[in-house]
C-alpha cells in the first residue's frame, strides 16, 4: 500500500451551529483555530476509509496504517472530540485507547475482538457503525490467497470487545476473492456486511450477518 503517511486531514466547513460565516469556510471551532486536524498513525503508510458519529457528537474514522513503512496494513480508528468537549472540538480523544487511536493487526489469531479468517496479511476497514453507548463495529477486507471479510468490535474506550467472536475469529470465506463495501445494522442491532466476491470468474454480490447484538452480545 503507497500512500502518504497522514491517516486523515479532516477540514470542518462550518460544522458548529454557534457562529455563522456567509458561504462555505473553515470552521475556525474545530480545532481552533486552523480549522482542521491531521492526524499521525504508526511510522508507515495511513488512509481512512469510512467516518461515523456517536450519540455525544463525537467523529469516528476507521481505515488502515501500516506501523512501519512497507510493513502490513491493519484496521485501524481514530475518535475525535466533538460537541461532546467544546474546548477540545476537533482533537484527538485520549478517552479512546488512551490515545485517542486504535489499531488491531486483523488476522492475528492471538488478538481476540475480531472475526476474520486467521493468517491475514494486509488489512483494511471500509465500512463502521456506532451505538448509543458509544460501542463501534468495523467491517473491512483482509487479504490472503483468497482474500475474506473482516468484522471487528470495539468498545467505548477503544478495547477490542472480547465477547465477540470468543475464538478472536471466524472464517468468512466467499470464494476466490471477497471485499467489503459497506456495513449495516439490522432493527435488532446485528451487523450486516455488503461487499463482492469472484466466483468462477464472476464478480458476485456477498451480503452476510452475524448474530451479535449490540446491546446484549450474542442471541
Amino acid at each position: 500500500m503507497t500512500m502518504p503517511r497522514i491517516f486523515i486531514s479532516i477540514v470542518a466547513t462550518m460544522m458548529s451551529s454557534t457562529i455563522a460565516i456567509a458561504g462555505s469556510d473553515l470552521d475556525p471551532l474545530w480545532n481552533p483555530p486552523d480549522g482542521y486536524t491531521v492526524t499521525h498513525v504508526g511510522i508507515g503508510d495511513a488512509v481512512v476509509n469510512a467516518v461515523a458519529m456517536d450519540s455525544v457528537g463525537r467523529m469516528v474514522v476507521a481505515g488502515y496504517s501500516t506501523p512501519s513503512s512497507g510493513s502490513n496494513g491493519q484496521f485501524s480508528l481514530v475518535r475525535y472530540h466533538g460537541d461532546d468537549f467544546p474546548a477540545s472540538i476537533g482533537y484527538e480523544d485520549l478517552t479512546f485507547n488512551s490515545n485517542g487511536i486504535a489499531s488491531v493487526p486483523v488476522g492475528i489469531a492471538s488478538a481476540n475482538g475480531y472475526a476474520v479468517q486467521s493468517g491475514c496479511t494486509d488489512a483494511s476497514a471500509t465500512g463502521i457503525k456506532l451505538d448509543a453507548g458509544g460501542r463501534v463495529f468495523v467491517s473491512g477486507t483482509c487479504m490472503t490467497t483468497q482474500n475474506v471479510l473482516a468484522l471487528v468490535h470495539y468498545n467505548a474506550n477503544g478495547t477490542l470487545d472480547t465477547a465477540f467472536a470468543p475464538n478472536g475469529y471466524e472464517t468468512e470465506v466467499f470464494g476466490n476473492y471477497a471485499s467489503a463495501s459497506a456495513l449495516v445494522l439490522d432493527g435488532n442491532g446485528r451487523p450486516i456486511v455488503v461487499g463482492q466476491r469472484i466466483a468462477n470468474g464472476v464478480s458476485e454480490v456477498v451480503i452476510n450477518r452475524h448474530d451479535y447484538i449490540f446491546s446484549h452480545g450474542f442471541e
